[in-house]
This record gives C-alpha cells, sequence and structure tokens, in this order.
C-alpha cells in the first residue's frame, strides 16, 4: 500500500488540473451532478460506495472528474 500512495503522490495532479480547467467549456459534465444515481451515490443510499466512471480514451471521463472533486470533496 505504500508503494502504491507513494507512486500517487509523484504524480503531476495539479498540471493536469491546470490544464483541465483551460479547456473546460462551461457547464460541460454538470448534468453528472442532477442525476439522481450521483444524488443516492454522494448520500450513500447506493448498495456500492465507487462511482465507476468508463469510456475510451478522450471521451471526457477526466473532465467529469474535474468537474465532480469540488462536489466529492465539500461532502458533509
Amino acid at each position: 500500500m505504500t508503494t502504491l500512495l507513494n507512486a500517487l503522490q509523484s504524480l503531476p495532479f495539479q498540471e493536469k488540473h491546470r490544464d483541465l480547467q483551460m479547456r473546460r467549456q462551461e457547464g460541460l459534465g454538470h448534468w453528472l451532478l442532477n442525476t439522481p444515481k450521483f444524488g443516492e451515490w454522494r448520500e450513500g443510499t447506493l448498495d456500492q460506495n465507487m462511482l465507476w466512471c468508463h469510456g475510451g480514451p478522450g471521451v471526457g471521463k477526466s473532465f467529469l472528474a474535474y468537474v465532480l472533486s469540488p462536489c466529492c470533496l465539500t461532502k458533509s
């Protein structure tokens, strides 16, 4: 586990975050925040506790993660 955490800490997250911030179009991905499934997941009422976003390269998974991160960080 320590090896994994050390590897993750070395990734350039801030650089990736800035890049997404510069390229993101206003409102992109906000549809996901309004879906019932996301609301249930965020409130912890789903059977699963992992939100899985899949898709091919370049379809927008990183942009969705960018949109979701503030929402998840402020979860009470």
